[in-house]
């Protein structure tokens, strides 16, 4: 729900829909960002929630090994035609 504002994190979270973000090495703003939270629980239960989704839609450990697989495979088939 809250992260620092930095490449990686930016590329898979969205600032207000699924996390709030501060600037690396800004403890009064990551404070600000916890205090929010706090204060609006109901934010935390939907940005939670949202994510949770997300986790089970993209990062299931059975699609995660299948993803690998094809990747491997197709280096192998590549390699078999080179």
């Amino acid at each position: 729900l809250i992260a620092s504002d930095v490449p990686g994190n930016s590329s898979w979270l969205h600032k207000e829909q699924n996390a709030l973000f501060f600037p690396a090495s800004n403890a009064q703003a990551l404070a600000n960002c916890i205090e929010r939270l706090i204060e609006n629980p109901a934010m935390a239960d939907v940005m939670g929630k949202r994510n949770r989704e997300k986790v089970e839609a993209e990062f299931d450990n059975q699609k995660f090994l299948e993803t690998y697989a094809s990747f491997y495979t197709g280096l192998i088939l590549k390699n078999k035609r080179t």
